[in-house]
C-alpha cells in the first residue's frame, strides 16, 4: 500500500505546530521511530506509520513545496463479545463444578483470568483487518487533510503523532452544521456561489423520513417544491467549474471527489508499479497536486460557509471564476 494520488474522501482540520522541525530528516527520523509493527497473534490492535511510497521503499515522509505527507496504518482484530461472554460463563461453570462449588464462589480475579484467556484464544484465531490513513499537512495554510472522516481513526493517528510532536494541536476547520447552506443552495440554485453549480445528487431528511436523489436534475421545479416543503438537505453534489466535483455533507466532509481537469493527475490509484524510485517520483507529483486541490476545495467551503463576506477567489493561485464559470 502506498499513498493515494487523490483523496476520494477528505476532511480538513486546522493544525497548529509550534516547534516545527527545521530539517526534513528530523521529521523522518521521529516518524520512523513509530513505524508500524505487524500485529501479534494475541494482540487486538497495532498502529504506526509506514513507508509512504510502498513497503518496498524506505521513506516514511515526503515534503514538497511546504506540504508534509505521511501514511498511517492500523491493523485490528475484533472478537464477538457475546460469544466471548458465553464461553467465559461456560468455562467458569466448568471450573466451579470440578471444585464442587457455585460459580459465584469464584473470585473476581479468577473470573478475570478466565475472561482474558478466552479473549486471547479468540484473538489468536481472528484475522486482522487493515486500513490506512493518508495525511497531508500544508504548513503555510496551517491545514491538515485526511482521506477519511474525522473519526476514531484520525484521533488514533493524532495521539500517535503527539508522542513525537507533543506541541501539535488540531481543531475543526468548519464546526457548524452546513445543512442550512446546502438547503438554501438546492432550494435556490441561483444563490450558488459564483464558479460553482449543483451536481446530480442530494440527500434530504424531514422528521423521521429521508430521501436521496441521484442522477437527477436537481434544479427541476418539482424537486424545488419537494425541497421547499420543509426538507433539510444533508448532502449535496457540487461542481467547482474547471476544478472538481464532489459531494459535500453537513459535517463538511468531502466524498466521491473527482478531478474535472485530469491533464496533470496521472494515475489515480496511488500505485502504478514499476521501479520504486520511478514510482515515487511520479506519485510525489500527484500527491502535491492532490494537496493543492484539497486546499482549493476547503478554502471554498470555509469561505462560503464560515466567512461572512463570501467574496474572494476560491482558487488559491489567484484564478478567479466568474458566475458563468469563465476564469480571468
Amino acid at each position: 500500500m502506498s499513498y493515494p494520488s487523490i483523496f476520494k474522501t477528505a476532511t480538513c482540520a486546522r493544525c497548529t505546530w509550534e516547534n516545527y522541525p527545521t530539517g526534513p530528516e528530523q521529521i523522518e527520523s521521529r516518524v520512523k521511530s513509530l513505524a508500524h509493527v505487524p500485529i501479534r497473534p494475541s494482540q487486538d490492535v497495532s498502529v504506526g506509520f509506514c513507508p509512504i511510497f510502498g513497503d518496498d521503499t524506505e521513506a516514511f515522509t515526503h515534503q514538497e513545496a511546504g506540504v508534509l505527507f505521511m501514511l498511517f496504518r492500523a491493523e485490528e482484530k475484533k472478537i464477538n463479545s457475546a460469544r466471548a461472554k458465553r464461553l467465559c460463563q461456560s468455562e467458569c461453570a466448568r471450573i466451579a463444578r470440578e471444585r464442587g462449588v457455585q460459580t459465584s464462589d469464584l473470585t473476581k480475579d479468577e473470573r478475570k483470568q478466565v475472561e482474558n484467556k478466552i479473549k486471547e484464544d479468540m484473538l489468536k484465531r481472528a484475522e486482522p483487518s487493515e486500513k490506512h490513513l493518508a495525511i497531508a499537512f500544508d504548513r503555510g495554510a496551517g491545514l491538515m487533510f485526511f482521506n477519511a472522516p474525522q473519526n476514531s481513526f484520525v484521533e488514533r493517528f493524532t495521539a500517535e503523532l503527539r508522542k513525537i510532536f507533543p506541541d501539535i494541536a488540531l481543531s475543526p476547520l468548519v464546526s457548524t452544521d452546513l445543512s442550512p447552506f446546502l438547503t438554501t443552495w438546492l432550494n435556490a440554485p441561483s444563490s450558488m456561489p459564483r464558479g460553482s453549480v449543483i451536481g446530480g445528487e442530494a440527500a434530504m431528511e424531514y422528521e423521521d423520513s429521508k430521501a436521496t436523489m441521484s442522477a437527477t436534475d436537481l434544479t427541476a421545479a418539482d424537486v424545488q417544491t419537494f425541497v421547499a416543503n420543509h426538507r433539510t438537505v444533508t448532502r449535496l453534489s457540487i461542481v467547482l467549474v474547471g476544478a472538481a466535483e464532489f459531494v459535500l455533507t453537513k459535517a463538511a466532509e468531502v466524498r466521491r471527489l473527482s478531478i474535472l481537469n485530469e491533464e496533470d493527475t496521472g494515475s489515480a490509484d496511488g500505485d502504478s508499479g514499476g521501479v520504486p524510485e520511478d514510482r515515487a517520483t511520479m506519485l510525489a507529483g500527484e500527491m502535491f497536486l492532490n494537496a493543492k486541490l484539497l486546499k482549493q476545495i476547503f478554502d471554498w467551503i470555509h469561505e462560503q460557509c464560515v466567512l461572512e463576506d463570501g467574496e474572494g477567489d476560491f482558487l488559491g493561485d489567484g484564478t478567479y471564476l466568474l458566475s458563468d464559470g469563465a476564469g480571468k
